[in-house]
C-alpha cells in the first residue's frame, strides 16, 4: 500500500491525548522512555516519550 494514499492518522488517533499519555510518566530520557505502539492500517507505529517516532509496514507470516 502506498503511504500517500492513506487518510491522515489524526483522523483516527487523538494527537492530544496521545501527547498526554506520552508525558505522563514525566521523563524525556532515552533510557526510561515511555513507549506507545498501535498498527494503523498496514503499518506499526511506536511512539516513544524520548521523542522517538516509528513506523514501520507490518511484516506478514507465510
Amino acid at each position: 500500500m502506498d503511504p500517500s494514499t492513506i487518510e491522515p492518522l489524526y483522523g483516527s488517533v487523538d494527537p492530544d491525548a496521545l501527547d498526554t499519555l506520552i508525558r505522563s510518566n514525566g521523563t524525556r530520557s532515552a533510557d526510561n522512555a515511555t513507549t506507545v505502539s498501535f498498527t494503523f492500517v498496514e503499518y506499526e507505529v511506536r511512539v516513544r516519550s524520548n521523542g522517538t517516532v516509528a513506523v514501520r509496514p507490518i511484516e506478514e507470516d507465510g
